[in-house]
């Protein structure tokens, strides 16, 4: 038998994602409640008699599987480097703001993204959580 039994710190609030940084706050798969159950009889019998092996048995495998997952019912919000338009034209196209033709456009790093409150996108989960 085994038992997965999980719950997060934090039910309500949502999963942080800052790629290269880590994971903060609740974490996409939690709460999960698992159970599963193996169990497995053997009964077998071998005799050996010269060139003979006569063998007989009974084999039975019983199994079960019990899961309930919350999969992003708290929501995730997912920071990646995103391009520096959002924040001012300069970054995207430099020539416009007067800046030399040499200076290459300029991305947002995901922890900038992640200090700017700009996510690049969010995921949430619905429904309702089912045990079988």
């Amino acid at each position: 038998m085994y038992k997965f039994n999980v719950n997060t710190n934090d039910p309500g609030g949502p999963g942080l994602d800052v790629q290269g940084f880590g994971f903060f706050g609740r974490n996409i798969f939690l709460p999960s409640y698992n159970m599963i159950r193996r169990y497995e009889f053997a009964d077998n019998f071998t005799l050996t008699r010269g060139r003979h092996t006569p063998q007989m048995g009974f084999d039975e495998l019983l199994r079960g599987d019990n899961s309930a997952s919350a999969t992003f019912f708290g929501g995730r919000f997912e920071f990646l480097q995103l391009p520096g338009g959002l924040v001012s034209p300069c970054l995207q196209v430099p020539a416009a703001c007067g800046l030399s033709a040499s200076t290459a456009s300029a991305p947002i790093s995901t922890l900038q993204s992640w200090s700017l409150g700009l996510p690049s996108f969010y995921e949430q989960g619905f429904g309702e959580q089912t045990i079988s």
